[in-house]
């Protein structure tokens, strides 16, 4: 009986320093999640739009991977870890090549633990910068 009891207390004071005790996750948390560029014009160029996030968990956050909706529609984002409280972007930019409305997403994937799969979203208007021929 004795020997039961010593056993109890031993898994009792070895569990003790992780009560209470939080696991250490990221957390991302975006400025924005959907950006309108409204009405601009066809440009090969591209117009790029910086999505602001901040790695509100307690450990590094890693952007493993973003995968546009369509090949006219790239993105940058930051290949090192994220520190806790730190800020980052992931930089989308659209190759405006056809006239009228348009959304795309991106899918972001990371070890977020509140968002490990997230979608951005761009939209607009693309007019044809060409003036308009009158008859």
């Amino acid at each position: 009986m004795k020997s039961l009891a010593n056993i109890l207390l031993l898994l009792f004071a070895v569990s003790l320093p992780t009560y209470g005790q939080q696991k250490a996750v990221a957390k991302i948390q975006f400025k924005h999640e959907v950006y309108d560029f409204d009405t601009i014009d066809i440009d090969t160029d591209g117009y790029s739009y910086a999505f602001h996030f901040t790695n509100t968990g307690t450990s590094p956050l890693f952007i493993n991977d973003v995968i546009s909706s369509c090949g006219c529609t790239i993105a940058d984002w930051p290949t090192k870890p994220i520190d806790p409280g730190k800020k980052g972007a992931i930089v989308i930019t659209f190759h405006a090549t056809q006239t009228g409305s348009f959304v795309k997403t991106v899918l972001v994937k990371s070890n977020a633990a509140n968002k490990p799969k997230m979608t951005l979203q761009i939209k607009g208007h693309v007019k044809d910068k060409s003036p308009q021929k009158r008859h």
